[in-house]
């Protein structure tokens, strides 16, 4: 417990010492394997998987900032992308020295060619995999404003135009830090500078205040399965409801 509670002085503090970020890499070794156990996938031996992680978790101790949100979701993420990236490349070597059907060589080639369908079902379960654990630790975020997926299908804004509105806002959060820390530290909307600054809605923010906070969650973290759901649509302005 104590170590989750220093868990930021510790990384500020392992950022500036190699000695120091060694024997966080050790105390979070149960954490790191965990998430080995979680992200794993294809032929990748437990051995390289975990070295793999190691890498992550320590490029995500020298990348961390307060901004970034929970350590330890942004941590898992990281280790769940390098593992990814690493089965992926190694799929594209694999298809690419899938030799063509040939006359000469059906049977082989039909077999090559199953090889190579089973490689893309294999990808396609580790895309639903990922996105599974995305939803996992946006979820985890979420329980601190007491929201829940579920909870924000309902409160999704159901005009395009306010569905904008709430992403220009979003936008505006995340272009200012101070903001930031106070939507991700302090879980509250900064309201009365927004409206003062920038015109906008004071019942958009009250009554899309989870919704925002979702959009801003994805946002700043590596969630790239989330973010393909996320609406397209851009304001230059704000319109009131």
């Amino acid at each position: 417990m104590a170590l989750i509670e220093n868990i930021e002085k510790l990384i500020f503090d392992a950022q500036n010492d190699r000695r120091k970020m060694n024997e966080l890499i050790k105390d979070f070794l149960p954490f790191i394997k965990k998430c080995v156990a979680e992200c794993r996938a294809g032929r990748q031996s437990r051995e390289d998987a975990l070295t793999l992680a190691m890498l992550a978790f320590a490029d995500s101790v020298a990348a961390y900032q307060a901004n970034k949100g929970a350590f330890l979701s942004f941590a898992k993420t990281a280790i769940r992308n390098r593992l990814i990236d690493d089965f992926r490349a190694e799929q594209r070597h694999t298809i690419r020295n899938v030799p063509m059907l040939t006359e000469h060589a059906e049977s082989e080639g039909a077999m090559d060619w199953e090889t190579s369908l089973s490689i893309r079902e294999h990808e396609r379960r580790l895309e639903r995999a990922s996105l599974r654990l995305e939803i996992e630790e946006v979820a985890d975020m979420l329980s601190a404003w007491n929201a829940s997926f579920a909870e924000l299908a309902a409160l999704c804004p159901k005009r395009k135009r306010t569905r904008g509105q709430c992403q220009y806002i979003a936008a505006l959060i995340m272009k200012n830090e101070a903001w930031r820390k106070t939507l991700f530290e302090k879980r509250r909307m900064p309201a009365k500078e927004m409206c003062e600054i920038y015109g906008v809605s004071g019942k958009i923010l009250e009554k899309y205040r989870k919704y925002i906070a979702t959009l801003c969650i994805i946002q700043m973290g590596a969630y790239p399965g989330l973010q393909s759901f996320l609406p397209v649509d851009k304001k230059d302005g704000v319109i009131d409801e």
